[in-house]
């Protein structure tokens, strides 16, 4: 090996060396570095955990709220339904109302025409016996009626009915 330029002492010391120093970096730098990477790998794989459960009651929470949500949904269509609803009935009971109301009046309104015509029909049978009795008084103090002064009586009558 001295021809090669190696010296057999000088080796040994080398390996020696070379073996302290992994026995040292082994033991003060290997260790505590793959120690630090185990720990951070945990600590990871740890924070994915914390990660995919918190993700599990993020969607929990969502179907919840839209659970929720929908049940809101359906109590306002309900009070939007129970409200038209309760309009409608209303609007009917109005209508109703406003019907019975009006055949009333229509009903007074007959009753009133009729009343009234009633009164005028009295009032009528007055007035014709008023004028038969002036007829009659004119024909009495005329001493007697011929055809030709009755004719013009009754036009004379006539025409006295519709002047008034």
């Amino acid at each position: 090996m001295d021809k090669l330029g190696i010296s057999l002492p000088w080796l040994l010391a080398q390996i020696a060396n070379f073996l302290i120093l992994l026995f040292i970096l082994q033991r003060f730098l290997y260790k505590p570095l793959l120690g630090m990477m185990e720990r951070r790998r945990q600590e990871i794989a740890s924070a994915l955990s914390n990660a995919e459960k918190v993700r599990q009651d993020a969607a929990a929470q969502r179907a919840e709220f839209e659970k929720q949500l929908e049940a809101e949904r359906r109590e306002r269509q309900q009070a939007v339904s129970s409200a038209t609803t309760q309009a409608e009935k209303v609007r009917t009971e109005i209508v109703n109302k406003a019907n019975e109301e009006a055949a009333q009046i229509k009903s007074k309104a007959l009753a009133d025409a009729e009343y009234e015509r009633k009164q005028a029909m009295v009032q009528l049978q007055r007035d014709v016996a008023d004028l038969s009795l002036a007829i009659t008084r004119k024909v009495l103090a005329n001493g007697g009626i011929d055809e030709a002064k009755h004719r013009a009586l009754v036009q004379q009558f006539l025409a006295e009915v519709e002047k008034a």
